[in-house]
């Protein structure tokens, strides 16, 4: 919320007033290790609302992921998945306006292989 000015009290355009992460590691051996991770974020003003005159807000959402990393002579490897339920979404939204408005949607499900040498 705006401390000072004109908009005190006002929620912050394109700012979330809950957010949360969660992180859980499994050792399935002393090379290998599973990690989920979730991020919750509620609702957001869209952004240049500073009077928060809008009643359509920039919806909440969950999203998970999960990375698989297995580690040999050196070499780490590394299988990632972000937005692992395919959740589609998006954390920026402009105008007001529901014929016109303007939306970044985020990624959906992706997938990352990683290969890391250590000398």
């Amino acid at each position: 919320k705006f401390r000072s000015g004109a908009a005190t009290g006002n929620d912050i355009p394109v700012v979330s007033s809950k957010l949360a992460n969660l992180r859980v590691g499994l050792r399935i051996s002393e090379e290998q290790r599973l990690t989920f991770n979730a991020q919750v974020q509620s609702s957001q003003r869209i952004s240049g609302d500073v009077a928060n005159a809008c009643d359509a807000r920039i919806p909440g959402y969950v999203v998970a992921g999960l990375v698989y990393t297995h580690q040999v002579r050196g070499w780490t490897l590394q299988a990632r998945s972000d937005n692992l339920f395919d959740r589609k979404y998006y954390n920026y939204r402009s105008r007001c306006d529901s014929t016109a408005k303007s939306i970044y949607p985020e990624a959906q499900r992706t997938f990352f292989i990683n290969v890391e040498r250590k000398f």
